[in-house]
């Protein structure tokens, strides 16, 4: 698959930008050249958060919102909608208020 049967709309150079940034260093890469060739979870993560980022870099939309709509494009690819997340998230505090 190519980044042209996305329809997520960056061009060529933008992604291989993407992806050479996301991509961690690998120890010892002589011996290990093929994890180059091979994303982890985590390398996959941040190339969408990188594409969203470089595609909407002229709005003042946020990084999720950013990301949503990149990840609305990609699952069209196999046909799945993305579940809409309602409500906040709450943090809770490492500081006690009985202190």
């Amino acid at each position: 698959m190519f980044i042209k049967d996305t329809n997520v709309g960056v061009s060529d150079k933008d992604f291989y930008y993407a992806y050479s940034m996301s991509k961690m260093t690998v120890a010892r890469e002589s011996y290990d050249y093929k994890k180059y060739e091979i994303m982890n979870l985590a390398e996959l993560l941040e190339l969408i958060a990188r594409i969203a980022a470089l595609k909407y870099k002229d709005t003042m939309l946020t990084l999720v919102q950013k990301i949503e709509l990149v990840l609305d494009e990609l699952f069209k690819l196999i046909q799945v909608e993305r579940k809409e997340v309602t409500g906040e998230m709450e943090v809770e505090s490492c500081s006690d208020d009985d202190y």
